[in-house]
């Protein structure tokens, strides 16, 4: 499963995500991760993308919260939101669902991207 998210390092915010944790949950775990820039001009504080890629080695329910947040200065958040997935026994990832978290923003959920299944 892979989710992409649009960044600003140069703003200190960076994205950053939490697993549920439980006998009974999947376990998806972090393959890799890799950022990509486009930014051919080479503008000071032009946006990035990161990309997260996740496999699952047990079937249940899991789910997988990513924050866009300064680590410093208090962990500010600007955005949050939760997937809830299943993992299957043959260890396919599918999306339940998604929500927005605590931090309250005015951006809508398709402002989130979905998971993509390679």
């Amino acid at each position: 499963m892979i989710l992409s998210f649009d960044a600003n390092p140069s703003t200190g915010f960076d994205w950053e995500f939490e697993l549920s944790e439980g006998e009974d949950f999947a376990n998806l775990i972090l393959e890799r991760n890799e950022t990509i820039d486009d930014n051919m001009a080479g503008i000071v504080g032009a946006p990035i993308k990161v990309k997260y890629y996740f496999i699952a080695t047990k079937p249940g329910k899991q789910n997988l919260h990513f924050t866009y947040k300064r680590p410093w200065d208090g962990g500010e958040i600007a955005y949050d939101v939760i997937y809830e997935l299943n993992v299957d026994d043959d260890l396919n990832i599918s999306c339940l669902s998604k929500t927005k978290g605590e931090v309250e923003t005015s951006r809508d959920l398709a402002f989130f991207p979905n998971p993509v299944f390679e």
